[in-house]
């Protein structure tokens, strides 16, 4: 049997995960197996084989790895009964390492075999593992950024700076939204507020509904269909902040980390993702040039 992140079935994966791979082999039989041979096949051009993690020192030969008794002592000789298991696991190589081919499948397709010294494999008897096929998820990535100053050196936020005891500070939250290789259905960003963080009203969103659930203190930005030939989609709005007496000298965090999902069409796989929290620091802001620090 062949094991991929604890599953025998196919699944979605992304660009840069890990894979993680165990081999179940047992002898079922009643006769004792001699110089048992166990490879494993991983079809696929977008595997970082430098850095495999291979704790058995399997010998890897065109994307091939095989154990033999001389890398797994157990295999030399298999009793009725005998089991055992192989792991190992290997990189999916990140996005920015592949050239990217429009209307290109990218998946990996792995299984096991084995072969044996003292026995013949009858033409009804199946050497072979299960198959697992990873198809690799459409790229989504949000990039989300609190600022007070754009990129132009304008104003987008108001109120002192730092933010200051009693005092009302606004800053401008932007989403990007970037995607590649798949079209994505059921596309939604939401952030939840902390209590003190107001929604200011001020928002646009080049694609669906960006609004402010009340119930749940939250932005939620519902986008549902993205296609694959919309690349990019953007959205923006104000927030904004007054500080208690409490909070004097505290850096306070404003969002607490965007939540994004989707699935993705091709796959069928759900995709969630969750950004950085971002503070009145403000992070992504070169130009506020701010500790973030409240003053009274």
């Amino acid at each position: 049997n062949l094991i991929l992140n604890g599953s025998r079935v196919d699944q979605g994966v992304d660009f840069g995960q890990t894979l993680n791979y165990s081999i179940v082999y047992s002898n079922k039989g009643e006769t004792e197996m001699k110089d048992v041979v166990i490879m494993a096949v991983l079809s696929s051009e977008i595997l970082d084989w430098q850095n495999l993690n291979n704790p058995s020192n399997g010998k890897i030969s065109d994307k091939t790895i095989t154990w033999t008794k001389s890398e797994t002592p157990q295999l030399e000789i298999l009793k009725p009964g005998d089991e055992g298991t192989i792991d190992f696991s290997i990189n999916i190589l990140p996005l920015e390492k592949i050239e990217i081919v429009p209307g290109e499948k990218y998946q990996v397709e792995s299984y096991a075999q084995f072969s044996i010294g003292n026995m013949d494999i009858k033409e009804n008897e199946d050497a072979k593992s299960n198959t697992i096929i990873s198809k690799i998820n459409s790229d989504l990535k949000l990039d989300e950024q609190v600022r007070y100053f754009n990129e132009d050196n304008i104003a987008v936020g108001s109120g002192p700076l730092p933010p200051k005891v009693g005092q009302t500070t606004s800053y401008k939250v932007y989403w990007v939204l970037t995607n590649n290789l798949h079209e994505l259905n059921e596309l939604t960003v939401e952030v939840p507020f902390p209590s003190y963080v107001k929604w200011d009203e001020k928002s646009r969103a080049t694609v669906g509904n960006l609004y402010y659930d009340s119930g749940g203190n939250k932005a939620v930005w519902n986008i549902g269909r993205l296609p694959i030939d919309v690349y990019k989609v953007e959205a923006e709005f104000n927030i904004s902040i007054t500080p208690s007496d409490a909070d004097a000298d505290k850096v306070l965090v404003l969002l607490p980390g965007s939540k994004i999902r989707a699935v993705d069409s091709e796959t069928g796989a759900e995709i969630n993702k969750t950004g950085q929290a971002k503070t009145t620091r403000l992070e992504d802001d070169d130009i506020a040039q701010t500790d973030g620090r409240v003053v009274k």
